[in-house]
């Protein structure tokens, strides 16, 4: 609706949109000579083309920042192949701008390269997230993390870490496999593994098997994630399948669910 004067970032660069009328550009700025990332984080009002500056964050990866509304609140994971990887909680301000709530390490043990999504538990006041890298001998190691929030602070006192696969390959189905913020239920979309797809509550532990291969994408015989992968089921043991993706002219107002066994 808007030209902005925002520039096309090289590097990083997302879009969130945080109410009908007003968007968050993020973009990363160059290397500094410790090789750290900063980013900028712009406001653009859709009403009035007004843009104004909200933040500096200290590092940024697209895919790895997370909006979550009911908070008002920015998750920031890092994820630049460092053993010191970091979370922060940005806090909107009451004039619109976004200050630094809380920041935690938490214990990966892993080079992390990746993270998929994040979740949040209103009841429990938790996070949960998946990340995963290279550790220095070369294994593709996967964890799952939980932290709470503490008095609506972020912090890693009593983090649960999931070990998915390790050093000496697979270990566990406790895999969260959300894809940006996920408002979800209790289960989550998990691992497909031996043939077979996982549900995750990443709040309690527990793991369901799944009737279908929701993230099976690679197989012609799940439409190759070109169509609906599931159809609609009810009771408790349903979760929205944020992997899946419809046909053109599909309604958009329909979802899909996976189901327990």
């Amino acid at each position: 609706m808007f030209l902005t004067n925002i520039a096309v970032s090289p590097l990083n660069q997302e879009v969130f949109m945080i109410s009908p009328t007003e968007l968050v550009v993020v973009s990363t700025v160059p290397y500094d000579h410790r090789g750290n990332v900063s980013a900028y984080m712009v406001g653009v009002n859709m009403s009035t083309g007004s843009e104004t500056a909200l933040a500096t964050l200290p590092f940024f990866e697209a895919n790895n920042l997370y909006w979550v509304p009911q908070l008002r609140e920015f998750f920031d994971v890092e994820a630049e192949g460092s053993e010191l990887d970091i979370a922060q909680q940005w806090s909107e301000d009451p004039g619109g701008t976004f200050s630094l709530h809380s920041s935690v390490g938490f214990d990966s043990g892993v080079l992390i390269n990746w993270v998929n999504g994040l979740g949040y538990n209103a009841t429990t006041g938790e996070i949960a997230f998946s990340a995963g890298g290279t550790s220095f001998g070369g294994a593709d190691i996967i964890n799952t993390y939980v932290l709470k929030l503490t008095s609506g602070a972020l912090t890693n006192r009593s983090e649960t870490t999931y070990r998915v696969s390790g050093e000496s390959g697979w270990i566990s189905n406790d895999y969260f496999s959300g894809q940006q913020y996920a408002y979800t239920g209790d289960w989550m979309m998990g691992i497909f593994h031996g043939n077979t797809q996982y549900l995750f509550d990443p709040w309690t532990g527990a793991t369901e098997r799944s009737n279908e291969a929701f993230t099976n994408l690679g197989s012609v015989t799940v439409c190759n994630g070109g169509c609906y992968l599931g159809q609609d089921a009810s009771g408790v043991g349903t979760v929205i399948d944020f992997h899946a993706s419809a046909e053109i002219g599909d309604p958009f107002y329909r979802i899909v669910v996976a189901e327990s066994e």
